[in-house]
């Protein structure tokens, strides 16, 4: 019971922050919306920064 509940605990956090990475990330990217400069750039890294650490942080 323990080892399920920890699977389901801690996949359900990698599935939210692989979903978030590529609705927030992926998806702009291949749509050609993401527009080349400083800001972006920042903005994308943070949202990626936060959808992967959620695999190595938690």
């Amino acid at each position: 019971m323990r080892v399920t509940l920890w699977l389901v605990a801690y996949g359900w956090i990698i599935v939210t922050g692989a979903l978030h990475f590529m609705v927030d990330v992926v998806s702009q990217y291949v749509r050609g919306v993401r527009a080349t400069s400083r800001e972006t750039t920042y903005y994308y890294d943070m949202n990626t920064a936060f959808a992967l650490g959620k695999f190595y942080l938690d």
